[in-house]
């Protein structure tokens, strides 16, 4: 949460300097979601035993993403939304770093090993996998973003892109053949689970696909001020409330998996709907439905992953397998 807050300052900040700078706040900001999230579901997982408290405290959890666009559209409008969105995130956070401190902390299933020697714990860092796996997807997600500027003629572009295979290649490779403990335990993940990750991951990207292009239509195309697309964004308070709460009391009555169906179709319609929207009809067609439906979409697919992903990691994957795979998984 510490780095997370610096991280998120100096990205506000960045606003007084250049492009460059922001771009690299943001990739360190990023580290601080990519460890709380795990961590917060794991709290969330070893606190509760198996019941309605449990699917709730899940629920709840899957709530607040789809309250992103609000203070971005608002403030948009007239201060310097670098500084306001960056400084309002950790705050948000650290509510919720306050509300997991006062659960009780059980003891974990697996104490780690004491005194181990350097040469222990760089293997438990899996430092080869690590580097060759953020290295493939940096090269590949470069290319075929830049293939969009510059086309694949360029030969940078291409050269990227066969780079990125390659070192994604050597990744699986290490940690199939070499790593002891490999950051990417293939051996906790089965066809279900890839299944579920598959389907989370579609749908986060759907959502924010969706999250980007349909304010760029209504600001750029539709004329749309920024203060009145967050008064067009706040039907996903009611929507996400209702929806958090329907999920924490439907399972265990209906599977988690009919759940998650609901929440891809709504991901499917709410997407549609901003596709087929002309950009200067009425508020109370198009735009009100999309938001309202495909926020039902995030907070039904994310905590019905989380419940179906937990049933399945935790049986028959013991240790540093079972905690990495949710890492993984969540992130």
């Amino acid at each position: 949460m510490t780095w997370y807050a610096l991280w998120s300052l100096v990205a506000g900040l960045a606003v007084y300097s250049t492009h460059v700078f922001f771009v690299f706040a943001r990739v360190f900001q990023g580290m601080g979601p990519a460890l709380t999230l795990p961590n917060g579901l794991a709290i969330l997982g070893q606190s509760y035993s198996p019941g309605q408290r449990k699917n709730i405290s899940f629920s709840w959890f899957a709530d607040p993403p789809p309250l992103a666009p609000l203070p971005v559209s608002c403030s948009a409008a007239y201060l310097r939304w670098l500084v306001v969105v960056d400084l309002l995130e950790p705050g948000h956070c650290d509510g919720r770093r306050r509300s997991l401190r006062r659960l009780d902390h059980p003891p974990l299933p697996v104490q780690p090993e004491r005194n181990r020697s350097l040469r222990k714990k760089l293997e438990g860092l899996d430092i080869p996998g690590g580097l060759t796996g953020v290295t493939a997807l940096l090269l590949f997600n470069f290319a075929w973003n830049q293939a969009v500027v510059a086309g694949w003629q360029q030969p940078y572009v291409y050269v990227c892109l066969i780079l990125g295979v390659h070192f994604g290649a050597a990744f699986f490779c290490i940690e199939v053949y070499l790593a002891k403990a490999p950051i990417l335990p293939l051996a906790a993940f089965n066809s279900d689970i890839a299944f579920v990750f598959a389907c989370t991951a579609t749908g986060w990207a759907c959502f924010g696909i969706w999250v980007f292009y349909i304010g760029q239509v209504a600001l750029n195309i539709s004329g749309t001020t920024a203060v009145q697309m967050a008064a067009w964004f706040t039907p996903v308070i009611p929507s996400g409330l209702i929806s958090a709460l329907a999920v924490g009391k439907l399972v265990g009555k209906v599977p988690a998996s009919w759940i998650m169906v609901v929440g891809q179709v709504a991901y499917l319609v709410g997407s549609i709907l901003a596709a087929a929207r002309p950009p200067h009809t009425i508020y109370w067609t198009y735009y009100f439905f999309s938001v309202f439906i495909i926020t039902v979409g995030m907070d039904t697919s994310f905590p019905a992953a989380a419940m179906i992903f937990y049933a399945l990691a935790f049986t028959g994957v013991q240790g540093h397998f079972r905690t990495r795979a949710t890492c993984v998984v969540f992130e």
